[in-house]
């Protein structure tokens, strides 16, 4: 089993702020990350893009980027869960890294459930983006800006986000 290290999320959509915690692990444990999406199978305002839109790009991020070795689906953030369907793909968790936001649930979490598992802060400075400011440059129609803020491979689902969003309205 190769160990790694985990980033969950919906990724709506998956931003610079994302790579971040993948790279910051990779440098400083020398893990690479597997990404686990959770699969956005109805929308809404918060999570307006479905997985199956965004996975190519996912897969995509695979190959542009040595610090994500994969990706996995998974229905929720059930450190169980993720542990099995990584584990399924002959991985073993080691680390999890996520930001400043989301720190003390996934602590907590791993302590009662997965105490083998490293909970890493990748810290959020003002600079760093979010999925919110992402979707608003979308939204605006702003593609030179949204492309300053994400991964190449997410460049070209620029339309179909923006369609995506628009749907909603």
């Amino acid at each position: 089993m190769t160990k790694v290290n985990i980033v969950i999320g919906r990724f709506q959509p998956f931003t610079l702020g994302h790579l971040k915690c993948c790279t910051n692990v990779y440098k400083t444990r020398g893990l690479k990350t597997v990404l686990c999406v959770i699969d956005t199978v109805k929308t809404d305002e918060k999570h307006p893009f479905l997985t199956k839109m965004m996975w190519a790009g996912f897969k995509a991020l695979v190959k542009e980027y040595d610090e994500i070795e994969d990706v996995v689906l998974v229905k929720n953030a059930d450190i169980l869960k993720i542990g099995e369907a990584v584990a399924a793909k002959g991985y073993t968790v080691e680390t999890w890294s996520c930001g400043s936001d989301r720190i003390e649930a996934y602590t907590r979490m791993c302590k009662k459930y997965a105490p083998e598992v490293d909970v890493i802060e990748i810290h959020r400075e003002d600079s760093d983006i979010s999925g919110t400011q992402v979707r608003a440059l979308i939204k605006a129609d702003k593609e030179d800006q949204f492309k300053e803020l994400t991964p190449k491979p997410m460049h070209k689902l620029f339309k179909q986000f923006k369609e995506a969003l628009e749907a909603l309205d």
